[in-house]
């Protein structure tokens, strides 16, 4: 699989899990008030998406780590398109297409500067 089949196969998987996570909003509206404020919530979510990124275009998956789970940064590119954050989620994909193995698949976790810090 190459590099252009990667990313249709990843934007069509970020596309279907948008659609059924707007479908579920829509079909069970957040009533509780124990949710809080979505917007509210969104916006620090994204904001604390936003302090995780490296200079690398990758996001960290904790606070004060140093590690980058794939699956991680999968989430978050589709935070970063949900806010209409393009450049940020552009940023995750270019460090992933330098980072995709001959097969096409990824590693499951890096560190903050590219190196493996998980294998497949």
């Amino acid at each position: 699989m190459n590099y252009h089949q990667s990313i249709i196969k990843l934007v069509r998987r970020t596309y279907l899990f948008i659609l059924s996570a707007s479908l579920t909003l829509f079909a069970f509206p957040i009533t509780c008030s124990a949710v809080g404020n979505y917007t509210v919530n969104s916006n620090n979510a994204y904001n604390w998406l936003i302090s995780q990124k490296n200079a690398n275009g990758l996001v960290t998956s904790f606070q004060g780590g140093n590690v980058c789970y794939t699956y991680d940064n999968a989430v978050a590119i589709t935070a970063f398109l949900l806010k209409g954050d393009t450049a940020s989620a552009k940023a995750v994909l270019n460090e992933f297409k330098s980072l995709q193995l001959s097969d096409g698949s990824w590693y499951n976790a890096y560190y903050t500067n590219g190196g493996v810090q998980e294998g497949l």
